[in-house]
């Protein structure tokens, strides 16, 4: 089973071939995969300034092959996104194919109410499912919080020259990311218990 999360920027003015204003273009993934008993971690992050995509979805391909399930959280965005990328790059649509025939929808249950406790204050989020089903585990004290200020982050490096300033960033883009895919793991396990 694999855990995968995708981070996106947009711009208003294209910087890149193949790109339309205000396009969602994915700079990074997080993926973890539970493999009989075993969880094993693998990530991208792109490099500010050069177009991601191309490299975003060869890794990912790569990555996510030995999966036989794909669980995501808000499927719709992440389907969106390799929809694009297939559009884009049809030489990878093979392989953008099979990996979403293998998504399914972490979010639902929450979506349509089917597991509710009043800590997720009325939302489906992430953010307020996590501390409401594990409850040592918050976004609460992250450098980058949510997928704005990742995006934020991610637009704001490439006018960056201290590599300290750089390498933090980078650590907390991919602190962020990384815990979105093991947030989704742990409220899977929570699911499993229940």
């Amino acid at each position: 089973v694999g855990f995968m999360d995708f981070e996106t920027f947009q711009e208003a003015v294209p910087s890149f071939d193949q790109q339309h204003p205000y396009q969602m273009i994915p700079f990074q993934y997080s993926l973890h995969i539970f493999n009989n008993g075993d969880l094993s971690h693998y990530e991208f992050l792109g490099t500010p300034g050069l177009d991601p995509r191309r490299k975003f979805i060869e890794q990912l391909i790569a990555d996510t092959e030995p999966c036989a399930t794909i669980l995501v959280y808000n499927q719709s965005f992440e389907e969106s996104r390799l929809k694009d990328l297939a559009r884009y790059f049809p030489e990878y649509a093979g392989g953008i194919a099979a990996i979403t025939e293998k998504m399914v929808d972490l979010m639902t249950p929450f979506r349509k109410k089917d597991y509710y406790v009043k800590e997720m204050c009325g939302s489906h989020s992430i953010k307020y499912v996590l501390p409401a089903l594990v409850q040592d585990m918050s976004y609460d004290g992250m450098a980058i919080g949510d997928g704005e200020m990742a995006m934020l982050s991610y637009a704001l490096m490439n006018g960056m020259d201290n590599m300290f300033d750089i390498a933090d960033t980078r650590k907390n883009l991919l602190d962020y990311c990384r815990l979105d895919t093991l947030a989704m793991v742990k409220i899977w396990e929570k699911l499993l218990e229940i």
